[in-house]
């Protein structure tokens, strides 16, 4: 039998909160065990609850969604949270996509997508599943006009790594999968992990995607 999903919702809609709570428990499988509506209360109560996505929209009452993400991404990293977080917004818009992930979100989905996007980004999240290749996210960044900027932390931290700590990053980065590179490198996909969390936990991200975009910013991944 498939796992439940524990879900959360915050949106300052009442109507549209309520709405999406029918919409997302139409899956037997998920059920919605948290619905707050500011962006102080899902702050104050993120901690105490067990959740696998957590449903933000853009429009809150106190600050943005995006906003709320890049508080949330930095209680995950204090507190070992492994939440996921989904942006929602009215309409599509790739500079509100690309700075949700930039943030700590792992997905977007706009109200002109519908329903059934939503649902299945909710499921989709659940499984851990990647929604971003690097490609993606280079051509993003590409088309957004995103600046390449030295970064001399991240320069500093690859320079004091052994060469194959170095190599496992750069790869786990540019896409490879922990189990491929496992397989490569003869090291037990724990210890791959580990080493990925690691890097992340160095810079105070939550998602793999925020250091790949780092990377991409640094001049170290570009579009090919």
């Amino acid at each position: 039998m498939d796992e439940i999903i524990r879900v959360g919702i915050v949106d300052s809609d009442d109507d549209i909160r309520a709405g999406r709570k029918i919409v997302l428990q139409s899956s037997p499988r998920v059920l919605v065990n948290l619905e707050v509506a500011s962006s102080a209360d899902i702050l104050a109560r993120f901690t105490g609850y067990l959740l696998d996505v957590l449903v933000i929209d853009q429009r809150l009452r106190g600050m943005s969604g995006i906003d709320v993400i890049r508080r949330l991404s930095s209680l995950k990293v204090e507190n070992a949270i492994t939440t996921r977080l989904l942006l929602t917004a009215p309409f599509a818009s790739e500079r509100l996509e690309f700075d949700a992930l930039t943030a700590g979100a792992t997905a977007f989905v706009s109200q002109e997508q519908g329903t059934p996007a939503l649902i299945e980004a909710v499921h989709s999240l659940a499984t851990r599943r990647r929604q971003y290749s690097l490609r993606a996210l280079e051509s993003l960044a590409q088309r957004l006009g995103d600046a390449q900027t030295s970064d001399p932390a991240l320069d500093a931290f690859l320079a004091s790594l052994a060469d194959g700590q170095r190599r496992i990053i750069e790869a786990v980065v540019s896409g490879t999968s922990i189990r491929e590179v496992s397989q490569a490198e003869d090291e037990p996909a724990y210890r791959i992990r580990k080493q990925v969390e690691s890097a992340l936990a160095r810079f105070g991200l939550s998602t793999l995607e925020q250091l790949q975009i780092r990377f991409i910013r640094s001049g170290r991944l570009g579009a090919s």
